[in-house]
């Protein structure tokens, strides 16, 4: 018993991202495709990947990142709805992740950091991943990323910090304009006040 707590503790990220990973293939894969968002999004990376231009031949109405990882993925794994379903849950197990990173970050017992994890993979019979692939699924996912640097102190608000946050910040406008702009208010917020507190604790030293 001794020796299988250990191994998952020393496995625990990998473990865990296998557990959002098996956790999403049944719900993505097995959904009956409809007449909605998902067939909109394929229909506009489908467009791009055929050489058609963004904004003038495909209907796209944010900001463009979302539709060029998309083209990309199609360019490398072939251009159908298998491969966006599978773009689908690339997207949501970096999601899902990150936030049972920034939950083990904030201290949260494990255990229950997997049970809340598992409550919001399944809430709604999957509600959240049964939206597949779209650009705010992604832009999220951004977030979650710059949060989880933060409060990991992965990077600290000095100048290359500051670059890390602002390249973050600029995936996520790329993403989805509207939430872009609430995530560089909070990087306005935030860095000022952190890099003061930086140079009067070196100034003290």
């Amino acid at each position: 018993m001794e020796k299988i707590t250990k191994f998952i503790k020393q496995k625990e990220n990998i473990l865990v991202f296998l557990l959002i990973v098996f956790s999403l293939l049944g719900s993505t894969l097995c959904i009956t495709l409809s007449n909605g968002d998902e067939l909109w999004a394929f229909q506009n990376v489908y467009k791009i990947y055929n050489g058609f231009q963004i904004y003038e031949d495909a209907n796209v109405i944010c900001t463009p990142l979302f539709f060029f990882v998309g083209n990309f993925i199609f360019h490398i794994l072939g251009a159908n709805f298998f491969v966006f379903r599978i773009y689908s849950i690339i997207i949501f197990s970096a999601f899902y992740f990150l936030t049972y990173k920034i939950l083990r970050e904030l201290k949260i017992n494990r255990k229950i950091s997997i049970t809340f994890l598992l409550i919001i993979i399944m809430f709604g019979n999957f509600l959240l991943s049964r939206v597949m692939a779209n650009y705010n699924s992604l832009a999220l996912t951004f977030c979650l990323l710059g949060i989880y640097l933060l409060i990991s102190r992965k990077t600290k608000l000095d100048k290359k910090g500051i670059l890390i946050q602002s390249l973050i910040c600029f995936c996520v406008a790329m993403t989805k304009q509207n939430i872009g702009l609430f995530y560089a208010i909070a990087l306005a917020i935030i860095i000022p006040v952190s890099y003061t507190h930086l140079r009067a604790h070196e100034t003290r030293r």
